[in-house]
């Protein structure tokens, strides 16, 4: 008796995201969510990265099983840098069934990029200039009434640039949510600057006089 076995080739497949945002340093992941026929006799799907993606993200295997367990069929991505990449797969068995998906890698906060500078200052105010664009910005003599604007420089590739501003003593410095700070009355009183991604922190100290 002579078994004939029918080779059945993929028709169509499908991906669970199109598009996947992943933060730097993190992981994401994707796999076939359905394909057809369900009796494929190769279910395998070949991944690639384009060339703009290269060092952007990278993958944890080159195959994936569309049947598979135990994680087989599950394509993990890391992200290495800010930057956007396009994934490809493509089923194994010659039917050059495609499906794609952008993957975007955005950038973090890193502590060492969060510092306060001051553009202007009033005229009878005096700082340490040495300390400007700093983690530790250091103003005295701010007269009564008076204002300074605090400017955040951040990490430039970071996606999420909100910043919060406290002051201390509320008595002797206000401070709005675009780092206007006016003082109330004579005192020293801190304003710090905390980023929303990564809570990092920078801060000004300010002596206000009468």
């Amino acid at each position: 008796m002579c078994t004939i076995e029918v080779y059945v080739p993929i028709n169509k497949i499908a991906i669970s995201k199109s598009k996947l945002n992943i933060s730097e340093g993190s992981h994401g992941s994707l796999r076939i969510s359905a394909y057809a026929p369900v009796d494929a006799t190769d279910k395998k799907i070949n991944w690639t990265i384009d060339k703009k993606g290269e060092g952007v993200i990278s993958l944890d295997k080159q195959q994936t099983d569309c049947a598979g367990s135990n994680g087989e069929n599950i394509l993990v991505i890391t992200a290495i840098k800010p930057g956007t990449a396009k994934i490809t797969g493509v089923t194994n068995d010659g039917s050059n069934k495609k499906v794609t998906a952008t993957i975007t890698v955005l950038g973090r906060m890193k502590d060492d990029d969060v510092r306060i500078n001051i553009k202007k200052l009033p005229k009878k105010a005096e700082m340490d200039t040495s300390t400007n664009n700093s983690k530790a910005v250091l103003v005295s003599s701010l007269p009564v009434k008076q204002k300074l604007v605090l400017t955040p420089v951040l990490t430039k590739a970071a996606s999420d640039k909100t910043v919060t501003f406290i002051s201390s003593d509320k008595d002797i410095l206000t401070v709005d949510i675009k780092g206007n700070v006016i003082a109330r009355q004579p005192g020293t009183a801190v304003v710090t600057m905390v980023t929303a991604d990564g809570g990092f922190t920078a801060a000004c100290t300010v002596t206000v006089v009468k």
